[in-house]
């Protein structure tokens, strides 16, 4: 202790000269001696330490070695505007918001949040336990930690505190927080038991149930979606529900699940009537390739190329395009809408893509021309001429490929480029 005594300054220090000698057999074999301003106290664990002022008058009031910090650990540290000392079990912090003991996993959390001089400051009060499922919580000039056995325990700060707040804490549909913030893309988000709170210049949102689940899936914050810019709306057709974000939505219901939908097919959709329109909700991801991408929707798909942008593709020919390999078949992405006659008896449409078309009639079905054999087709009049409409599909042979009209058959032979029928 002596030696602790001239390191703080001897009796030009912050304790002054000693009141007392030194008296032992207290708490785990320790010792402590008292000076004008204060005390040394010692452990074979902890060495000897200072302890003075407001700190020490808190120490005091808990129970000195015997309470709940037990010994300290460190010498007083000074910063940001007040006072900490690190002890067996805790922290007791002092500043112009009082004097208070920071105890336990709060503690831990506190320190690796570099106590003080950290996002949260100073402890404003004491922790408060006996909240929901068996919670505690401390108040910092800054935020609060927030502790359950089950999760541990986790900041809260700032514009997402105060939406946690509005929302009622812990006993918000949220839950507790389950990890630290995270800063991405010029916002921040933070985990909760049921979802996640987001803010960005946007706002503050929260992003729950299988929308939140889709949202992480995409990277949250860091991926396309980027950050909410509303909450989630329920009650639209079918019972479903929506939530914007910065670079689109995500659509959910019970039957097609939580999907995404951005950029041009999104645009395309929305022109369409969204969930009201003739595509309905959609049902997968986009799916992109080079150049390329689609979506599929309950009563059709949209396909999307670079040039040509985003069109829709609906009924016997959407399920004709997808059975082909949709962007990835030899059609392509749509180049334009369907074009359709409805003239009675003679009903028909087709749809070009970028290697072909799709044709279409009632008696036919939806079958697709591309290469050599439309080239061919389309020379003869397409289905003015004496071929009329496809019957069937583009066949493989082992020199090109055969495909049957209502007039024929029209074989190509990928070696010579001629065209015979039959």
């Amino acid at each position: 202790m002596n030696t602790r005594w001239l390191a703080t300054g001897a009796t030009k220090g912050v304790l002054g000269s000693p009141t007392g000698s030194a008296v032992c057999g207290v708490k785990d074999g320790g010792c402590f001696q008292t000076f004008q301003n204060g005390a040394l106290d010692w452990s074979k664990a902890t060495g000897a330490w200072e302890t003075y002022g407001d700190i020490r008058a808190l120490w005091a009031s808990l129970g000195w070695e015997s309470s709940v910090v037990g010994y300290p650990t460190a010498a007083p540290v000074t910063e940001n505007g007040g006072t900490y000392q690190a002890f067996q079990n805790g922290t007791i912090a002092h500043s112009a918001s009082g004097t208070f003991a920071v105890t336990n996993d709060i503690a831990t959390r506190w320190s690796a949040l570099s106590s003080a001089s950290g996002v949260l400051g100073y402890p404003t009060g004491n922790a408060v336990c006996g909240i929901k499922a068996g919670g505690c919580y401390q108040n910092f000039q800054k935020g609060a930690i927030t502790w359950t056995s089950a999760i541990g325990a986790w900041e809260t700060y700032g514009d997402i505190r105060t939406g946690w707040a509005a929302l009622e804490f812990e006993n918000s549909a949220l839950g507790y927080p389950t990890a630290a913030p995270v800063a991405a893309k010029s916002g921040t988000s933070q985990a909760f038991e049921h979802g996640t709170l987001a803010h960005s210049a946007s706002g503050t949102f929260s992003i729950t149930g299988v929308i939140g689940t889709r949202w992480a899936a995409l990277s949250s914050a860091s991926g396309v979606m980027g950050y909410p810019t509303g909450n989630a709306v329920c009650g639209i057709k079918s019972a479903g529900c929506y939530q914007n974000f910065q670079g689109g939505a995500i659509t959910w219901t019970s039957a097609t699940g939580a999907w995404e939908t951005y950029g041009d097919i999104r645009s395309r959709w929305g022109a369409l009537g969204f969930e009201n329109g003739p595509l309905g909700y959609p049902t997968a991801a986009p799916v992109t390739i080079t150049g390329r991408a689609f979506q599929t929707f309950q009563g059709g798909s949209i396909g999307w190329s670079t040039g040509k942008g985003a069109h829709h593709i609906l009924g016997q020919m959407n399920a004709r395009w997808i059975a082909l390999g949709a962007t990835a078949s030899a059609l392509g992405s749509p180049v334009a809408d369907e074009v359709c006659s409805w003239t009675p008896g003679k009903e028909n449409c087709y749809q070009n893509f970028q290697g072909g078309a799709i044709s279409w009639t009632p008696s036919t079905g939806a079958w697709e021309t591309y290469g050599g054999i439309r080239a061919y087709w389309a020379s003869k009049g397409f289905e003015f001429g004496p071929l009329g409409y496809p019957t069937g599909a583009v066949t493989k042979t082992a020199t090109g490929e055969t495909q049957k009209f209502q007039g024929g058959t029209v074989s190509w032979d990928s070696t010579t480029g001629l065209v015979t029928t039959s």
